[in-house]
């Protein structure tokens, strides 16, 4: 008697335990899924700051271009200066 009762002792704890560890996996899923929605709530806000980022990136070449214009006028009217200035002597 005694040794069936230590059977299914043993029988109920490994059940326990089993079961414990499934129901650590689902928790650990939960938490995974927890973690994913967080991230899916915040893609609204990161697709807005994408966005705002891509925008800004877009406008480089265009005021890259200007700085460049700019540049070349100011080049071009030194040399007109030094062109004049070196005829008129």
């Amino acid at each position: 008697m005694n040794e069936k009762l230590e059977q299914e002792l043993q029988h109920r704890e490994a059940q326990l335990k089993l079961q414990e560890e499934k129901t650590k996996a689902i928790q650990e899923r939960l938490d995974l899924s927890d973690q994913k929605l967080d991230q899916f709530s915040k893609m609204p806000e990161m697709e807005e700051e994408l966005k705002q980022r891509l925008q800004a990136l877009t406008q480089v070449p265009n005021k890259l271009y200007l700085t460049v214009n700019k540049s070349l006028d100011l080049i071009g009217s030194y040399i007109f200066i030094i062109v004049q200035n070196s005829t008129g002597d």
